[in-house]
Order: structure tokens, then sequence, then C-alpha cells
């Protein structure tokens, strides 16, 4: 009895211990900190990633952060939705205004006014941005070229369940939070963007990742890439979210801090 007891208490410790080792451990990929400490703030673009990771949901998290060389221009895509009012009305008063209209037109006229082709918002497009991004190799190509331009990729792609017979699990942030034994634990994957330091979006969604490997290679492979990197933010932005984006702050230099706050 005893050294089951004990048993159970080991394996209950060392669960904990290693979730809470998973909670802070945080992988840095990209421009090193020898390059950081040297080059302005404002040709830097640092994502931050947090996802589960270990075996299960319950196990921790993954912290990620990549350092990136910005190149040309930086494109951001906002867009809102308007729809005429007279498709807002049902459609009985839809098919007497057409009629109407037609009857109308018999004798030259038309029932259509500014004030008819008047528009209702319907909506405004979540803030998208497209970047063109760099890696260099300086003193790793594994750390500093292929492991980020990897995480970049795998942004965009499912984690696997057991042998994939539970289904795969959808990338970016998930909408609900499942149970655990007690309380719930929220297992979705949540992604920040901070550019140049003058805009830094908390949650964003990856949707496209095209890598671009330079034919400069060495023998753990090439040595540059080019990326452009499509995102946009994981809801629609009010005015006010959208003025709290922009905000000129100085980007962390180094991989000491972690993933976004979850």
């Amino acid at each position: 009895m005893a050294i089951t007891t004990f048993s159970t208490t080991y394996t209950a410790m060392k669960t904990a211990l290693i979730g809470e080792i998973n909670k802070v451990k945080t992988i840095v990929a990209g421009v090193p900190d020898s390059v950081l400490s040297g080059i302005s703030n404002r040709y830097i673009v640092t994502l931050r990633t947090s996802f589960p990771s270990g075996g299960g949901y319950f196990g921790g998290f993954q912290n990620l952060v990549i350092n990136a060389y910005l190149q040309e221009n930086i494109v951001f895509d906002s867009s809102s939705r308007w729809d005429g009012i007279v498709q807002e009305l049902p459609g009985k008063v839809q098919d007497f205004i057409s009629n109407a209209e037609t009857l109308a037109n018999v004798f030259g006229k038309s029932l259509i006014t500014t004030l008819s082709t008047r528009r209702r918002w319907a909506g405004s497009e979540p803030l998208g941005i497209t970047l063109k991004l760099q890696f260099e190799a300086v003193n790793n190509v594994e750390d500093e070229v292929l492991k980020p331009c990897m995480i970049l990729q795998q942004l965009t792609l499912p984690r696997g369940g057991v042998a994939n017979a539970l289904g795969l699990t959808p990338p970016g942030p998930f909408p609900f939070k499942v149970s655990a034994d007690k309380g719930w634990e929220d297992i979705g994957e949540y992604t920040s963007i901070d550019i140049g330091g003058f805009v830094v979006l908390n949650s964003v969604i990856v949707e496209n990742v095209q890598v671009k490997f330079l034919n400069r290679m060495s023998q753990s492979g090439p040595v540059g890439a080019e990326v452009i990197l499509k995102i946009s933010s994981y809801e629609m932005l009010t005015k006010e979210g959208l003025a709290k984006a922009y905000k000129t702050i100085k980007p962390p230099t180094t991989g000491t801090l972690g993933a976004p706050t979850r």
C-alpha cells in the first residue's frame, strides 16, 4: 500500500512539475540576439506563439518566439461590407417594389431615388496584413533559417491526435474551452505579432506562408530564406481596437519573453 501511495504521489508530482516547466519553456528562432542588439528594432518583426504541448492538452504550453528581418513594404488591408436597404426588406415588399418599378417604367419614370440607394453597414472584415520577411544565417543555419521557416509554416497546419484517430486539431485560436478534471482548459494556439514596434496585434491568424529558400547552401542547408507572410486579426477590430494596435513601444530584443498572455 505504501509503495502504491508513493508511486501515485510521485507520478502526480512529476506531472505537475513537467506541466509547470512546459508553461514557461520558450524556444527562440530567427535573428540571433547578437544581431538584434545592433539593429534598429524598426526593422524587426517578432511573432510569439503558444500552443498545448506534451502528451495531451493538459500538459502545459510550448512558447515560441520568432524574430525576422522586415523587408520592403508592409501592406495593411481593412474593409467593410455594405448592403442596399431595399435588399434588406422582406421578399413580398421587394416584389411589390419591383412590380411598381415596372409600372413606372411604362410612363418613363423610375421609383429609384437617392434615398432608396442608401446602404446599411453589414460588417467589417478582420484586418489583413502582408509582410515580406527575411532570415539570414549568422551562427546557426538550423536556428536562424530552417527552424523559423518551419514554425511559420506549421502555424497554418493542424495538430494530429493519437494516430489521428481522434481527428485533427485546427490551427489558431479555439473559441471554446474544454473540461479537464476540474475547471476548464484553453486548448487553442495563440499568436501575436509586433511589427517594428509601431503595430502590435495580440491575436492573429496566420493565413498563408510562402517560403523561398535561397540557393546559397551550407552543410546544414540554405543559409538564407525569404518569406511572404499573410495574417489577419482573429476578430473584427473596432476603431478603438485599431488605435490600440498602433502604439510606439520598444519590442523585445531577446527571447526572454514568452508567448502572448493567454
